[in-house]
């Protein structure tokens, strides 16, 4: 199946590092997400996007791909996941480019947050910036989803209004097992940014896990989410990004190997592409969640808490609610 070509270039410029455009050959270029050049990310660019030929290779990674095929790697998307996306994007290459035009300002600040970032929790920014539409708006979405009180929460949330690329979008950071940033992502905020993107990743930088700072270890569990909001509402839940673990991930969650882990995924079971997540992770031997039907009206945990007006649950409401093997297998009706 042929993706659209604007979509594809826009998930070639999410990913790979440095990207750059060769218009003499038609040729899109950058550091492979995949194997890291080797742990030469930046130093060296050898994955290519063959616009003419119809596929994207990387030749330290030695391997070839289909479009949806490497963007089904890279994102950990599903196969039926990238096509719906891809039939509702309409931007332009044009827009595409323009949006990563990311100059000097941006490269300087690449490794810490979004350029000119305001802190939310800063109150005599907040004070400067309290007429802003923006501002104003992040801070409703804060408040309405309960993340300025939920149990798990990251220290503060940021908002840029110059950054080319996250500009008047929630920026989410990312932080390590010492408390530095080292990764963030963006939130859209109104309709016109979700058609772009919902969500956008730090550029030119590996996803890692969020939440791995607060991690106590005397609690013998980590919950193992998709997306960071959910993780915020239960102790020891960390955001993934996805199902498959890059090698920085696995780095960071190789630490608590004694540590038992349960995947928290959507509560739709009766959509076919969640179900089919729950089984690639029950196949692989991992546990999952599974709502009891008494919750099956909530999309996750998030709006659970929303509804109850409450800032956590418990681990043992996971717990209790988590299956492996064949009996998740029965309990999903898979």
């Amino acid at each position: 199946m042929e993706l659209p070509l604007n979509y594809i270039i826009e998930k070639f410029y999410q990913h790979v590092g440095n990207p750059k455009y060769r218009k003499s050959s038609n040729v899109y270029n950058g550091s492979c997400p995949i194997c890291r050049e080797g742990n030469s990310w930046l130093r060296k660019k050898r994955c290519f996007f063959l616009v003419n030929k119809g596929y994207i290779c990387c030749h330290n990674c030695q391997q070839t791909w289909s479009p949806i095929e490497w963007i089904k790697r890279v994102t950990g998307l599903s196969f039926h996941e990238v096509v719906n996306e891809s039939n509702s994007y309409d931007n332009s290459i044009e827009e595409v480019l323009q949006r990563y035009d990311w100059k000097e300002e941006n490269k300087s600040n690449r490794y810490t947050l979004p350029y000119d970032c305001i802190n939310l929790s800063d109150q005599t920014q907040l004070d400067f910036y309290k007429k802003n539409t923006y501002v104003k708006d992040a801070l409703r979405y804060i408040t309405e989803r309960r993340l300025d009180t939920a149990g798990n929460r990251v220290k503060t949330f940021y908002i840029s209004l110059k950054d080319k690329l996250h500009r008047n979008r929630l920026v989410i950071p990312f932080y390590n097992e010492v408390g530095q940033i080292v990764f963030y992502q963006s939130r859209a905020l109104n309709v016109d940014d979700e058609k772009f993107a919902r969500y956008l990743s730090k550029v030119d930088s590996a996803f890692t896990i969020f939440g791995i700072e607060r991690i106590n270890i005397d609690f013998d569990y980590i919950f193992l989410f998709e997306g960071p909001i959910d993780s915020m509402f239960v102790k020891n839940g960390v955001g993934m990004g996805g199902l498959t673990l890059n090698d920085v991930q696995a780095e960071q969650i190789e630490k608590y190997y004694l540590h038992n882990k349960i995947w928290v995924l959507d509560n739709q079971p009766d959509n076919a592409e969640v179900n089919k997540k729950y089984k690639q992770l029950i196949d692989k031997g991992e546990t999952v969640f599974i709502y009891p039907d008494e919750y099956k009206q909530f999309k996750d945990l998030n709006e659970l808490c929303m509804h109850y007006k409450i800032d956590q649950v418990s681990p043992k409401f996971i717990i209790k609610n988590s299956y492996s093997g064949m009996k998740a297998l029965l309990k999903l009706k898979i």
